[in-house]
């Protein structure tokens, strides 16, 4: 991909998609329900009640039974729903969802693996369904074990993955994709099956789906009917390469890692080349700034990181964060748009971590300022 310049991204003017008008209008009410700066502060107060926070959590859209962590996992699943309904008729749901299905074929590929004893169980189970139940719940068949690792929104049926991948793996794969499935994401399938095929661990499989992803989410940007999203999914996709690329090059750098490992690790689709990265491995520091100058992740933090230690690799994710926000603050210049219905969704996934934050620091007994440290902004009231 091209190198990035803040006039080319910050400054660029959304287009207008009429695809998205009717969704733009109901992402544009939906954000005042968000959780501004004095919400999270009263979130993060330690002698805020369990009954406070579940009413700010509500008003939020993060409502339910139970614990308020299962609330906020209930409210993302619900976002993502949302999603899909905001940008049906279009590839934008599909491309933001992907890494679920990538995600769940890594599940399910490590359960196939690591209980092998009892897929002949379960393969009967299977196939012996009756065909109208294939509608129905996940819990005919999907083993329980599998439940809670499972992302059940992601674009492909996650049932309907389980059975696919096990039939591949018992029986070997068809040529063609299955009815209703995306053809490339087949034959990714294809191939990280061909991988179990060679006895290679888990960690080499997971790294595959990771690189295959990301190529599926480049196939899906350059696509005709993507249309005029293009710039805005490209500059979504070199954040994502690029912050997972350079913590991969950073953290095996800082253990002594190998660069065949790294090579095995590295991911498509960012503003430096993995080979270039493979090829600066043992370089010095000054010989990587121009690498991390051309990434948007420069924009929020201009100086390369040490990463060095603790708080040098919590500064980083902060910031991989913080670029991700500004992309999603560009959603509120769009008035109809990928670009608007993207933000709102990324707004979201990080009010989400925000109250993760803040759930996981309270019950380690931090105090009030402590935890505000650790909260990335919020989104509403959030502007370049």
């Amino acid at each position: 991909m091209q190198s990035k310049t803040s006039n080319s991204v910050w400054f660029r003017e959304p287009p207008l998609d009429e695809r998205f008008a009717a969704a733009t209008g109901r992402v544009r009410v939906l954000e005042d329900s968000m959780l501004n700066a004095e919400d999270l502060r009263r979130l993060s107060d330690p002698s805020v009640g369990f009954a406070q926070r579940a009413e700010l959590l509500e008003k939020a859209g993060y409502s339910g039974e139970g614990t308020l962590e299962s609330r906020v996992i209930e409210g993302r699943d619900r976002q993502d729903l949302l999603l899909r309904e905001l940008t049906i008729g279009t590839v934008l749901g599909t491309f933001l969802l992907l890494d679920q299905d990538y995600h769940n074929a890594k599940a399910i590929v490590r359960y196939i693996r690591l209980r092998q004893s009892e897929m002949d169980e379960v393969s009967t189970r299977v196939h012996s369904a009756d065909d109208s139940s294939q509608g129905g719940s996940t819990t005919e068949t999907l083993p329980a074990k599998l439940h809670n690792l499972i992302r059940e929104t992601a674009p492909t049926p996650p049932e309907k993955l389980f059975e696919l991948l096990l039939h591949m793996i018992n029986e070997g794969a068809t040529t063609e994709a299955p009815p209703g499935m995306r053809p490339l994401f087949y034959e990714h399938l294809r191939r990280i099956v061909a991988q179990i095929g060679t006895n290679s661990d888990l960690v080499t499989t997971d790294l595959l789906a990771d690189k295959l992803w990301f190529a599926e989410m480049i196939a899906i940007a350059g696509a005709r009917e993507t249309g005029k999203m293009r710039p805005f999914l490209t500059d979504y996709i070199s954040i994502l390469a690029d912050s997972a690329n350079f913590e991969t090059f950073f953290r095996l750098r800082r253990s002594r890692g190998s660069k065949s490992f790294l090579a095995s690790a590295l991911v498509p689709g960012g503003t430096t080349l993995p080979e270039t990265f493979v090829e600066h491995f043992y370089a010095e520091s000054q010989a990587l700034v121009p690498l991390w100058q051309r990434s948007l992740l420069a924009d929020v933090a201009a100086d390369l990181p040490e990463y060095s230690d603790s708080e040098d690799i919590w500064s980083y994710g902060l910031n991989a964060d913080l670029v991700l926000l500004k992309l999603a603050a560009k959603g509120k210049e769009s008035t109809a748009g990928a670009e608007a219905i993207t933000g709102f969704w990324l707004g979201k996934r990080l009010e989400a971590k925000n109250i993760r934050i803040v759930l996981q620091a309270i019950a380690r007994g931090l105090d009030g300022d402590e935890i505000r440290k650790l909260l990335r902004p919020a989104y509403k009231g959030y502007r370049l």
